[in-house]
Formats: structure tokens, sequence, C-alpha cells
């Protein structure tokens, strides 16, 4: 744990408003302008994911993937089509999966 403030206003040349609201949000273990930003403010550097794409222990989530493997995806698509055709799930339209 760091014990840093992580929710400040920082300000830099990179965001502008011609590019929209000219407000963007940083996360400085994720790209090259976040990083620069990061160390330039002394921002928390907090990477809740490993190399190998694995949750840390300091999320809820850890030991999980960060991204499902196709064959998960397609499990959960499986599942969820199963659920509508059996009425399982009311409240979400099943409309769109084939029957």
């Amino acid at each position: 744990k760091q014990h840093k403030k992580a929710f400040f206003i920082y300000v830099d040349d990179y965001v502008t408003m011609s590019d929209g609201t000219g407000i963007v949000h940083i996360a400085p273990a994720f790209g090259e302008d976040d990083a620069r930003v990061g160390r330039k403010y002394d921002a928390p550097f907090v990477q809740m994911v490993d190399e190998n794409g694995i949750m840390k222990d300091v999320t809820p989530f850890a030991g999980m993937r960060c991204k499902p493997t196709k064959e998960e995806l397609e499990t959960e698509r499986l599942i969820v089509i199963r659920m509508c055709l059996s009425s399982l799930i009311r409240e979400v339209s099943c409309s769109a999966l084939p029957r």
C-alpha cells in the first residue's frame, strides 16, 4: 500500500479543449502520457494485474484472469442462452439469442 491520495486534478499539455472536454482520467500504470503525468505529480502507481494477466491480491478478484479466454466467454454465452430458453431469466431481453 502506497498511502498516497489518488484523486487529484492534474494539468498537462496533452489534454486540450479541442479534443473534447479537456478533462481525462489517468492510470499511471497504463499508457505513456499517464505514466509521465503520474511521475510528474508523484501519483500512486497502482497495477492490479500481473505480467500474466492475473488479478493481484489487492483486488476482490485475486487469481482471476483480467480478460476471459474464448472458451470461458463461450461457456458463459451458452449458460445465458440455456437460462433464457428455460425462462430462468425473465428480466433480460432474450430476443437476440438463437432459439
